[in-house]
């Protein structure tokens, strides 16, 4: 699957059209969007810009520099400055609010269990397995050689991509690019060793590492997940990929908030020089950070404006104030039907993990 913009839902490239690996970000859907953009029309799937800046030029919207290089209006092909590729969905987690078109984990557990109550993870894009054949990797290894002298940014994401061989392949022939690496940051001692070694000659380096609570609640909430191994693999990398920028990739939401200024703590006492993005957790929805009271959400908000800056602040302030309209009945009832599938498939204890989220009607 390929989208262009993250605003827009992802679609399936025919396998037919991979004759010609261009077409992993030059699919027929893709053209006929941008005939249509070039025919003056509006594109429904590209509404968010329409709605927010009445502008539908990917290079006008963007601040990012690679994309005011070489600008060609075409409705031919194209080749990408920046690229995020996830190769498989290959993960050693299950984190509570993912699901399996992220996670091999998620997706063996649906395909034995079958999906949740309330309709999570019913419907997701089924993922070619890590060890099968898999046509569109083959086409992205074809398209490589001319790719890589044109991409300035590489994101390389997942599933868990540490457990890629695709990951190490890429790492070896990219020495100049730069390149960001998503991670979950708990794989043993044998992998995170591997990608050190891999890693260690990328001159422009970021490692994008999950994770917002601590403990038992950030064993819950990304499920598999060890919070010693976790805390260990960050001093790991410190101490062997000096020169890597860390970028802590918070998802905000009920599961963090009381743990989430403790967390960022331990973060910077290993690293000092990390950095922090915030985002708001969309769905499933029945984990909304409102189901906290908001003074409880402020408690971290002053630790973050004056240990990682204005945008993580602005962004965090902007997440806890903007008060979406949901009926907490119903989501509390969501969520109850969720976690009581969840611990009893999981062996876990929401109730006793997470004393702070209670609903009126619900049973201690």
């Amino acid at each position: 699957m390929e989208h262009g913009c993250h605003h827009c839902g992802p679609v399936t490239i025919d396998a037919k059209e991979l004759s010609d690996p261009k077409n992993l970000t030059n699919h027929s859907h893709k053209r006929n969007i941008r005939n249509e953009m070039l025919a003056g029309k509006k594109p429904t799937e590209c509404g968010y810009c329409w709605k927010s800046t009445q502008t539908q030029d990917r290079i006008i919207q963007s601040s990012k520099s690679y994309n005011w290089r070489n600008k060609k209006i075409t409705s031919d092909v194209s080749i990408p400055k920046y690229l995020e590729v996830s190769f498989s969905n290959v993960c050693n987690l299950a984190c509570s609010y993912c699901g399996p078109s992220f996670s091999s984990v998620w997706q063996a557990e649906i395909e034995q269990h079958g999906a949740y109550a309330n309709g999570h993870n019913t419907i997701y894009n089924k993922q070619i397995p890590n060890n099968q054949e898999n046509p569109y990797v083959d086409a992205f290894w074809k398209w490589w050689p001319e790719l890589k002298d044109n991409i300035e940014v590489l994101r390389i994401t997942g599933g868990e991509p540490l457990m890629s061989k695709h990951t190490y392949k890429l790492l070896e022939q990219s020495p100049n690019i730069k390149i960001t690496i998503n991670t979950n940051l708990c794989v043993d001692d044998k992998l995170l060793d591997k990608f050190c070694n891999a890693a260690k000659n990328i001159k422009r380096l970021d490692i994008a590492v999950s994770g917002e609570s601590t403990g038992a609640r950030a064993e819950y909430a990304r499920h598999g997940l060890d919070y010693k191994k976790f805390l260990y693999n960050l001093s790991v990398i410190q101490n062997r990929l000096p020169h890597a920028q860390i970028m802590i990739m918070s998802v905000y939401n009920s599961l963090c908030v009381s743990t989430f200024e403790d967390f960022l703590k331990d973060v910077k006492y290993r690293i000092p020089t990390a950095l922090l993005s915030v985002s708001r957790l969309e769905t499933p929805n029945f984990f909304s950070h409102q189901l906290i009271d908001k003074d409880q959400k402020l408690s971290s908000l002053e630790y973050v404006k004056y240990n990682f800056g204005g945008e993580a602040y602005y962004r965090l302030k902007n997440i806890i104030n903007d008060e979406q309209t949901f009926n907490k009945t119903q989501l509390f009832a969501d969520l109850k039907t969720f976690t009581d599938e969840f611990d009893a498939r999981r062996g876990t204890h929401f109730n006793s993990t997470f004393p702070e989220i209670k609903a009126p009607s619900r049973s201690a």
